[in-house]
């Protein structure tokens, strides 16, 4: 027979799939009404946006967002999540364990970048004190 026609994406996601689709949603929506919204929704609803934040995040995508929501999720929701499933458990403590491993990979980076700036400083400095002249008592301005 023939192979099967791939599933038809929904057009209300914008040729996205649904976890780019949560993301993006969350991206573009202010922060003041975004926790306004996420006040209001339903252990079910709670269960299926963690499950959406951790596909994201095994993608690499929208980090320090999902990071931000889920703190806010954990905080608001803790009594709903201690008497729900225990799939909502399973899911809670994937999502904490990838955020953990790709907020530790961000902490990398800024100490990374970190470091070359310090470099690019004392470079910057370097040819200032190269170009002024040492020891003619100029004072240096810090670009930094």
């Amino acid at each position: 027979g023939q192979p099967p026609l791939p599933p038809r994406s929904n057009p209300l996601l914008m040729k996205m799939d649904p976890p780019a689709y949560v993301l993006w949603v969350l991206k573009t929506v202010k922060l003041a009404e975004l926790e306004a919204a996420l006040l209001v929704l339903d252990v079910m609803k709670v269960e299926r946006l963690v499950n959406y934040m951790s596909e994201n995040l095994r993608r690499g995508a929208g980090v320090e967002l999902v990071a931000r929501v889920s703190i806010f999720l954990v905080k608001t929701h803790k009594g709903q999540f201690a008497s729900a499933s225990s799939a909502m458990g399973a899911a809670l403590a994937d999502l904490r364990a990838l955020l953990k491993r790709r907020l530790e990979g961000r902490r990398e980076m800024v100490g990374f970048n970190l470091a070359a700036m310090k470099a690019a400083k004392r470079m910057a400095k370097g040819r200032r004190e190269a170009k002024a002249g040492i020891g003619r008592g100029k004072e240096l301005d810090d670009v930094w």
